[in-house]
């Protein structure tokens, strides 16, 4: 859902965007923008023994949005399709840095 509600064709634009055991929806008539995203925190978590949604998509993610020159933070653990603990840490960071300073 994360990368459709961001990267889809007439979606406002985000502050930044975490991407947990997902992948970049490939609809035809629905064109995908990973720039979007440049110069936004952006983390991708995927499980790398997730069976429900393999990790080869969250690495897909991952590169799809750096080669379109965001420079997301890929976190990749042993656990399956849930979320790890340790993602948390750095998540955290990213929604703090997508906050402007004051708020």
């Amino acid at each position: 859902m994360t990368w459709a509600l961001t990267l889809g064709p007439d979606r406002p634009q985000v502050a930044g965007a975490i991407g947990i055991s997902g992948f970049l929806p490939r609809v035809e008539g629905f064109p995908l923008d990973p720039g979007r995203l440049r110069g936004r925190p952006v983390v991708v978590a995927h499980g790398a023994r997730d069976e429900i949604i393999p990790a080869d998509y969250g690495r897909a993610a991952r590169d799809a949005l750096a080669e379109s020159g965001a420079e997301p933070v890929y976190l990749e653990t042993s656990v399956p399709h849930v979320v790890d603990p340790a993602w948390l840490e750095p998540m955290r960071a990213a929604v703090a840095a997508a906050i402007p300073s004051g708020r």
